[in-house]
């Protein structure tokens, strides 16, 4: 095509495929539940504390693959356990009962659970039962196997344990620094002394309304939910006011430059 023909297409084209968006130069103070926890200390004496007193958390039980015959009375039950008793086997007993092989196999269940009679916790290995009393009628069980059940260690949970007390206090810690900043802020500071005085994180970025700098990579870390919308709202020279954007987190922003969106040259 000559120049008079790529003329024509550039000016029927230049807004949609050769523009260049509109830029703007923000500056940006964010404080993150990050920016705190590291201030956060933990005894030793506090985190002991919990662990003691949540034991039941850190707790795998015992489990036991376990078989059961169901019997409609005691007295039933109570036969059922003479004809164990005289070298019947367990499957004859349970197949005199109206069970099937199948029938009988429990599976592997963990210790505590309701609906097993806790004596099958006790009994020897390949040991029938004596007669239970269980939630749904009289019983015999026999254990095929055991897992036995663990404790975690003090040692194993601690980092848990921390975590949780520095995302506690991190919530009350970074309310208190947000409030003292605004106090600061309020006093006549600028984002960037604020800021400095109370370690907060500040970054000067351009960026697009979709969050892209120049080259069109996303920037990394800018404040989420409306952050983006506000910015390109904004005028310049305005201070914002301290926001709370995704996951708890507050920023404050200046504009203080605008790019406005332009058409790449012809050339």
């Amino acid at each position: 095509p000559d120049d008079a023909t790529l003329r024509k297409f550039y000016d029927a084209h230049a807004t949609q495929r050769y523009s260049v968006p509109e830029y703007r130069t923000v500056t940006v103070v964010q404080a993150r539940t990050a920016d705190v926890a590291a201030q956060i200390a933990v005894s030793e004496e506090e985190i002991k504390r919990v662990y003691d007193a949540n034991k039941r958390i850190y707790e795998v039980p015992e489990k036991r693959v376990l078989e059961q015959i169901r019997f409609k009375t005691e007295a039933t039950a109570v036969a059922g356990k003479a004809k164990l008793d005289a070298g019947q086997s367990f499957e004859d007993v349970a197949k005199a009962e109206g069970y099937k092989p199948d029938d009988i196999k429990l599976g592997e269940v963990s210790k505590g659970d309701t609906a097993i009679p806790a004596d099958a916790f006790t009994i020897q290995l390949n040991t029938a039962s004596k007669p239970l009393k269980g939630p749904f009628g009289w019983v015999i069980v026999r254990a095929l196997s055991v897992t036995p059940g663990s404790l975690k260690t003090l040692d194993e949970v601690r980092g848990e344990i921390r975590e949780r007390f520095v995302n506690e206090r991190a919530r009350d810690k970074l309310f208190e620094l947000t409030t003292d900043f605004e106090d600061t802020r309020g006093a006549g500071a600028t984002l960037e002394e604020a800021a400095a005085k109370h370690k907060l994180n500040i970054v000067k970025v351009t960026i697009d309304a979709r969050g892209n700098d120049n080259a069109g990579k996303p920037v990394e870390n800018l404040p989420g939910g409306e952050f983006l919308a506000r910015v390109f709202a904004a005028d310049t020279g305005i201070d914002s006011e301290l926001t709370e954007g995704s996951e708890g987190a507050y920023y404050d922003f200046r504009v203080d430059t605008v790019a406005p969106a332009s058409k790449k040259p012809l050339d």
